[in-house]
């Protein structure tokens, strides 16, 4: 589903319109320039690919673009999302990094960036609310898993 967009505000009375988007790339290194990586000389910046992005309406992000990360912990992922990308994600100034847990029960991590490093904001289950850029976000956390089989 690459380049899946949903558009939404930061806040109501906003006029930037941002957008969640799945499988789009995330520039890590500073010095990348939105003319693209085709153009890179020397070493090759570091690429992530969130599950999910929050940002402007694209398919390339600047790490300063980012308005919100998301990991989904699976059991091939879980090391890389909570230690590799928390660490890079914080180093490239990313502001918020959730991780959501599919293992039941379903459990959001929120994190926001202060100074250079994460700080934990909320660890719940069931319905969450977070505050993302001053506007709240309220996720079912019960409601991603309720179609999959036992």
């Amino acid at each position: 589903m690459a380049g899946y967009t949903t558009p939404w505000r930061t806040a109501p009375s906003s006029a930037e319109t941002i957008a969640t988007t799945m499988d789009s790339a995330v520039f890590l290194d500073r010095r990348y320039r939105t003319a693209g990586a085709a153009r890179w000389k020397g070493t090759l910046p570091t690429i992530r690919v969130p599950n999910i992005l929050v940002g402007p309406t694209r398919t390339r992000y600047r790490a300063a673009e980012v308005l919100l990360a998301v990991g989904i912990l699976s059991p091939g992922s879980r090391r890389t999302d909570r230690v590799t990308k928390f660490f890079e994600y914080a180093d490239a100034g990313i502001e918020h990094y959730w991780l959501i847990d599919l293992d039941k029960p379903t459990s959001l991590a929120a994190y926001h960036l202060i100074g250079r490093d994460y700080e934990l904001v909320t660890e719940q289950s069931g319905t969450v609310t977070v505050n993302v850029a001053g506007t709240p976000v309220t996720i079912d956390l019960a409601a991603l898993t309720s179609s999959r089989a036992p």
